[in-house]
């Protein structure tokens, strides 16, 4: 991949960071009020995107900048160029679902009475439920509801430092889909959670839009196709079975497209790999409810199983004690500590054959909070890193194609080629 195709790239992956169109006060404010006094989602949106004095200082001038940042990023486009060898139309699919659903939040938040006429709150909500809707990726737009919506911003206006709205947004989204789901507990080879199952739903029953929104909350946070456009056919088709951690993360599920006949079983990060981690727990859940599905794709997750836990228990000590140098040489990384104390990596690949680092329950951002260079190549893709903010130089090929990487901007050369991002 070619500088620039990494920069444009990287260019639509943080639209929210585009500087917006701005009138701009040339005049010094004399007598403005201070940074002290400006409060609430004011202060943390100015706090956030830092416009120069001459705006904050003016309350006039930070609200008519505020509302050229909303226009800006109302502006951008949140396409997705995901497409797939089995559906070449997939990105065109997914950027029209964005669009139509951030349609509604547009209309609501340019019309309801308490925030059309506050910027600050517009900003707040555009960058929540746009901030994951990148080109490569197949996410949809956050799921509007309108009394939902209200009640969260006014949670945040009102306690600005502790409520996130995104956070609480998509909490409580979740919460209401699932009221009075019980679910069956599973507690299996040491797989611990949750199955929720939606059963199968005809258009013309009287449940079928609430389990669509089950069938969303519960794909909430993953790529799959059914957080968004084919929830709705594919709950026609069969029933969904959604296995949640017990730290409330919906990892793996079990799609049906007839009675007790699986269509595929899909993990968290829909990379092509087989839920190794909680294969045993979903192999015994399928044959207690006597569900079928072809036995080389569950014998062969079965077969990788032992390397997994084998590799699990030898990380274990590591990852209770946080010694990430540990962990890397564990993995064969070879880190040298440079003369500032950042680290230099021989390599990187969060894809381990069948599982992932993200699998074994490494939190990578922690693993490579004090890496500065990567002396071969980088191969980002299935990791759960957002954040690596010392990373500088990747003296070999650099692949972030399928991570959660957010920026990158701290790289100056990759691959022998020097990055101005000017």
């Amino acid at each position: 991949m070619v500088l620039s195709e990494i920069k444009s790239l990287w260019d639509d992956r943080i639209p929210n960071n585009k500087k917006p169109r701005q009138t701009q006060v040339t005049e010094s404010v004399v007598g403005g009020r201070t940074r002290e006094s400006i409060k609430g989602l004011e202060r943390k949106i100015i706090e956030q995107y830092q416009p120069n004095e001459n705006i904050w200082r003016s309350e006039e001038a930070t609200k008519k900048w505020a509302e050229d940042k909303y226009q800006a990023m109302k502006s951008i486009e949140y396409i997705s160029t995901r497409n797939t060898t089995e559906d070449p139309n997939y990105g065109e699919k997914i950027s029209r679902q964005r669009a139509e659903m951030l349609e509604k939040w547009y209309e609501f938040m340019e019309t309801d009475p308490d925030i059309k006429d506050n910027p600050f709150a517009r900003i707040t909500i555009l960058k929540a439920i746009t901030e994951d809707l990148l080109p490569e990726n197949s996410k949809t737009a956050v799921e509007f509801d309108r009394t939902l919506a209200k009640k969260i911003i006014a949670d945040a206006m009102n306690d600005v430092d502790n409520v996130s709205f995104r956070k609480a947004y998509l909490s409580a989204l979740k919460a209401q889909s699932q009221k009075g789901d019980k679910g069956e507990k599973i507690d299996f080879d040491g797989v611990r959670g949750t199955m929720f199952t939606v059963p199968q739903t005809d258009s013309s029953s009287e449940d079928f839009a609430s389990n669509v929104a089950k069938v969303k909350a519960y794909s909430d946070g993953t790529n799959w196709c059914i957080r968004s456009w084919n929830a709705a056919p594919y709950i026609q088709q069969g029933a969904m079975h959604f296995f949640v951690d017990e730290h409330g993360l919906t990892q793996v599920c079990i799609r049906e497209n007839s009675p007790g006949q699986v269509a595929e079983i899909q993990q968290r990060q829909q990379n092509g790999t087989r839920p190794i981690p909680y294969i045993t727990a979903i192999k015994d859940f399928m044959d207690r409810h006597e569900i079928k599905y072809p036995d080389k794709y569950l014998d062969d997750a079965l077969a990788a199983k032992p390397e997994f836990d084998k590799m699990k228990q030898e990380l274990q000590t590591f990852v209770a004690n946080k010694d990430y140098k540990g962990i890397l040489e564990k993995l064969g990384i070879t880190v040298t500590v440079k003369p500032d104390g950042t680290w230099e990596l021989s390599h990187y690949k969060a894809q381990l054959g069948n599982f992932t680092l993200n699998d074994l329950g490494i939190n990578e951002n922690e693993l490579l909070a004090n890496v500065s260079s990567i002396k071969g190549n980088a191969d980002f893709a299935n990791s759960n890193a957002t954040s690596i903010p010392k990373l500088q130089y990747v003296y070999g090929q650099f692949n972030f194609i399928g991570s959660n990487l957010s920026d990158i901007r701290s790289l100056k050369e990759i691959n022998g080629i020097k990055i101005n991002w000017e």
